[in-house]
């Protein structure tokens, strides 16, 4: 058996993998019966389970094992990735564009340094917003922005979210946004190095 398919078979592994099918099939519910799925208590108890807790429970359950791997560490973040798209997918089509502001900033501040980090890994290495933070507060941060997204896509998804809930959001994001843009520097550094 080839050494990554053995991996993906590991407890873990197996968690990690069940996130995205899972919100796949609650995206894919709340597209075809939009009002049944979102009052459904059901459907947002999976949703918060599925998209939020076991993103903990599976890098506890690695550590618990001793099966962490780089292979868990990179399946973890590539379904994340699919998780959001299919999220912020399921939303953009339920509610006709209502949250595109939102899920603009959530683009911008999150993915795009994400894809900036891969052209200009050298530059991320040290991060002048956050530059003299601890690790450990910094992993506060990105679990309160983790929460903050979440409680956001809960609420979009299955009711009404508040303009506050909304404004934490795009805040949150554009701290992100901003981040990226301070590392990467004035854009004709970055043409000159490129």
């Amino acid at each position: 058996m080839h050494p990554a398919l053995r991996l993906t078979f590991l407890p873990p592994n197996l968690i990690t993998l069940s996130r995205p099918a899972v919100v796949a099939w609650i995206c894919y519910c709340l597209i075809q019966e939009p009002d049944a799925t979102a009052s459904s208590l059901w459907m947002l108890l999976a949703f918060l389970f599925f998209y939020w807790i076991s993103d903990y429970i599976d890098g506890f359950v690695a550590r618990r094992l001793g099966q962490t791997s780089n292979y868990g560490a990179k399946l973890d973040l590539f379904c994340d990735r699919i998780c959001d798209f299919l999220v912020v997918f399921t939303i953009l089509i339920v509610h006709d564009l209502t949250y595109w502001i939102p899920v603009l900033f959530y683009m911008l501040g999150r993915l795009a340094p994400e894809f900036l980090y891969f052209l200009y890994a050298d530059r991320f290495k040290e991060s002048p917003l956050f530059r003299n933070w601890s690790e450990g507060a910094y992993k506060i941060y990105g679990e309160v922005f983790y929460f903050v997204r979440t409680v956001f896509f809960a609420f979009v998804l299955f009711g009404d979210p508040h303009w506050i809930v909304s404004a934490i959001f795009i805040l949150s994001n554009a701290v992100f946004l901003i981040d990226g843009l301070i590392i990467l520097g004035p854009p004709s550094e970055i043409l000159d190095q490129g």
